[in-house]
C-alpha cells in the first residue's frame, strides 16, 4: 500500500513539474517577431517561424527553438546546432524590441523585416 501511494505522489509531482515548466513561456502563436529579419549592418538573417523554431542564416549558421518570456520583452533561444551559436552568440536569452519593421536583438544586432 505504501509503495502504491509513493508511486502516485511521484506521478503527481511529474505532472505538476510539466505544468510549471510549460507555463514559463508564451506560445509563439501570432507574435510580431515571426518572419524573416535581415541584418542592417551585414548579410546575415534571422528567420523566426510560427512553429517555434529559428534559423540564423550567415556564413556560420545556427538554429534552435524560441519562446517569448511571459510579461517581458525577452526571448529564449536555445541553440540546437550550428557554429553560429558559439561564434556569434545568437543562442541564449536576449532582450528584444520591435519598432515598426526594425528588430533590436540585444547582444546580437539590429535587423529589418523583409
Amino acid at each position: 500500500m505504501k509503495l502504491r501511494k509513493h508511486k502516485i505522489w511521484i506521478v503527481c509531482g511529474m505532472i505538476l513539474g510539466i505544468c510549471l515548466f510549460t507555463a514559463c513561456g508564451k506560445t509563439t502563436g501570432k507574435s510580431e517577431i515571426i518572419g524573416t529579419w535581415s541584418s542592417v549592418e551585414g548579410s546575415s538573417k534571422f528567420i523566426f517561424n510560427e512553429d517555434g523554431t529559428w534559423i540564423f542564416d550567415a556564413n556560420c549558421p545556427a538554429n534552435g527553438t524560441w519562446i517569448i518570456t511571459e510579461g517581458k520583452n525577452e526571448i529564449q533561444m536555445p541553440s540546437q546546432a550550428g557554429l553560429g551559436q558559439d561564434m556569434w552568440h545568437v543562442g541564449g536569452v536576449h532582450e528584444f524590441s520591435i519598432d515598426g519593421n526594425r528588430l533590436n536583438l540585444d547582444g546580437v544586432g539590429e535587423f529589418e523585416k523583409e
